[in-house]
């Protein structure tokens, strides 16, 4: 309430009332309610006073000592504060607008809930004063100081921030909406939540900052500084990010979609899970980032360094990488199905079980890269670098792998059925076991040697090089293969017996004995090809199953012929267990046998098949000297 002998003094005078101050100090005067607006209070002693909702429009209270007063919920628009003092004066909920206060210092005023809207703040002092849900709508905030203040949902709405102080801030859900906040130093400010759509923070420092969750969609972000800064969650779709500093900066499940992020610093930047759809990321710099889940689909990353990277699990189907670094990278399970990488740097990447189907390598390096497990299925790697590379296990069918350098390449247990290796360099490499097909394309291979176990194992030839030519005609295979197992020793009269039946229920494709294996624990594998679209499985389970017959029959021939107990069968059988007979069947050409039975229950026909000779020397060959591979050189 307004005491009405305060007002009577005040109206005799600024200096009777200065004079009634200074000798009664202990009196805090009451003038609530009062209206002064347009007056002249120059150099009036305020302090202490209780001015609550008093209405000083247009009054000019410059150079007065406004020590404590409390103004809250006064109306103070168009007043002058020049040279007042303020601290610890009160200023809640006071309607401040349209009052030039340039230069002002606010810092120890408390002014929370007040409002400053299009008012000339411009250098003001707020230095760790409470400014929480106040109101600065088109203000002029240029270079004002806001360090450490508290800001929780204020309303910045259209201010001009340029240059503005705003280190340590706490900005919690304040809304910066279309504001300018270009140049303004925001390093380690708390911004998470806040509305900062269509704000311009060119060249503005967000270092340190925390932005998560805040709405930044359609802001300028020309030569601003992120690095450090939290974006967890923010939504910059379509954002304009190029050039932009990020690094070491989090944005974690972020949303990147469409943004244009060209020649951005994202150097140890945390992405994972972030959306990056069609983002464009050309000649940016992701050296050393966390990219693991994140959804890179169709982007464009032409030229960028993603040295180091970590890419686990990340998707990136028709994306394009041309001339992109990823020397080092981590891609182990990364879905880049039908991407482009061009004459791409991945050496010594990690792409472990990585998915890269129908993608463009031609003219990559990705010497001493490890593809273990990776689907390069259709995959274009002509004129690649993969020496040394790993690539044990992977999916290579039908891969264009013309002029290819796979100098000492691991390929052990590849799959390169249909797979084109014309003009390409295998010297050095491991193909044990590889699987290769009638469709496989070994013309022109060049071949010094090549290993057929790994670690540098079973070299072929033991010396020397191979001839122009050489490798193609040993390796070129035109059937797959069945692998019979025999894991307590092998009758040789039973499975030649066994395999000749199959020989005379063949038709006109190729068959043939590619390799004899003793595993030296009185196991053996013989491997027989057969064509390639045939139904291996039933092959299989018919010559084993004819394998057994025949074993029978020869015991009962055997006992009957040396009327002998089980011990001395075994001694027979292994008299008898010489490869002559079937060396001999190696040795010769090809042969074509009539027939027409076919094998019963099976979906391939044997009939016309041929089964074709090797190179073994039926007569040095015994059973009791095989101590490793008997390859059937003719394939």
């Amino acid at each position: 309430m307004i005491n009405e002998k305060h007002l009577a003094l005040l109206k005799q005078g600024i200096e009777v009332w200065n004079k009634w101050r200074l000798n009664n100090p202990e009196i805090k005067p009451e003038l609530c309610g009062a209206d002064f607006s347009n007056l002249n209070l120059r150099g009036i002693d305020f302090s202490q006073t209780d001015l609550g909702i008093v209405n000083l429009s247009g009054a000019d209270l410059s150079n007065a000592n406004l020590r404590g007063a409390d103004f809250r919920s006064a109306k103070l628009s168009r007043i002058k504060l020049n040279g007042a003092s303020l601290d610890g004066t009160n200023f809640k909920s006071a309607d401040i607008s349209n009052t030039d206060l340039c230069g002002i210092d606010f810092s120890r005023a408390i002014v929370k809930w007040a409002k400053f809207n299009r008012a000339n703040l411009s250098r003001a002092n707020f230095r760790r004063a409470d400014l929480d849900r106040t109101s600065f709508q088109n203000a002029c905030l240029k270079e004002t100081n806001f360090t450490e203040a508290k800001l929780t949902e204020a309303d910045f709405s259209k201010a001009n921030l340029s240059g503005a102080y705003l280190q340590k801030a706490d900005m919690l859900n304040a809304n910066f909406n279309k504001a300018n906040l270009s140049e303004a130093d925001l390093r380690e400010a708390e911004l998470g939540m806040a509305i900062l759509n269509r704000a311009n923070l060119s060249r503005a420092n967000f270092q340190g900052a925390n932005l998560s969750i805040a709405k930044l969609r359609g802001a300028r972000f020309t030569e601003a500084n992120f690095c450090e800064t939290n974006l967890c969650l923010v939504n910059l779709q379509e954002a304009n990010l190029s050039g932009v500093n990020f690094r070491q900066a989090n944005l974690t499940r972020t949303d990147l979609t469409g943004a244009d992020l060209t020649g951005a610093d994202l150097s140890g930047a945390f992405l994972t899970m972030t959306n990056l759809t069609q983002a464009n990321l050309s000649n940016a710099v992701l050296y050393k980032a966390n990219l693991k889940g994140a959804i890179l689909n169709k982007c464009n990353l032409d030229r960028a360094n993603l040295t180091e990277a970590i890419l686990v699990s990340a998707q990136m189907w028709e994306s394009s990488l041309i001339l992109g670094s990823l020397n080092q990278a981590n891609l182990t399970g990364a879905y880049l199905t039908k991407a482009d990488l061009t004459d791409a740097q991945l050496v010594e990447s990690l792409l472990v079980a990585t998915l890269l189907g129908e993608a463009d390598l031609s003219g990559a390096n990705l010497g001493k890269a490890d593809f273990w497990k990776a689907s390069l299925s259709k995959a274009i790697l002509a004129n690649t670098n993969l020496a040394k590379a790993n690539l044990a296990e992977a999916d290579l069918r039908e891969c264009h792998l013309c002029n290819a350098n796979l100098t000492q390449a691991n390929l052990s247990t590849a799959l390169v059925m249909g797979s084109n290796f014309q003009q390409a360099t295998l010297t050095g490499a491991c193909i044990q076991d590889w699987n290769i097909n009638s469709t496989t394309q070994l013309d022109g291979v060049i071949c010094d040697y090549i290993y057929l176990q790994e670690r540098g194992q079973e070299r072929r030839p033991s010396s020397g090089s191979f001839a122009s030519g050489e490798f193609t005609k040993l390796f070129q295979q035109a059937v797959a293969t069945v692998d019979l197992i025999f894991r307590n020793g092998i009758d040789w009269q039973a499975f030649l017996n066994s395999f000749q039946k199959l020989q005379v229920k063949c038709g006109s494709e190729e068959l043939s004995i590619q390799a004899l294996e003793n595993k030296n624990d009185g196991a053996f594998v013989i491997r027989v090809n057969v064509p390639y679209n045939a139904n291996k499985a039933e092959i299989e389970k018919y010559l084993k199953q004819e394998y057994e017959l025949q074993l029978k029959a020869l015991e009962e021939k055997y006992r009957y012929q040396l009327e002998a107990k089980d011990e001395q069968i075994a001694i027979h059988r292994q008299q008898n267990a010489n490869l002559t007979e079937i060396v001999k069947i190696l040795a010769n050409k090809p042969i074509t046998v009539e027939a027409k039975a076919v094998v019963k229950s099976s979906n391939y026909d044997l009939q016309h098949s041929q089964i074709a000779g090797g190179i073994v020397d039926a007569e040095t060959v015994h059973a009791q000297q095989i101590g490793g591979n008997i390859d059937n050189a003719d394939r």
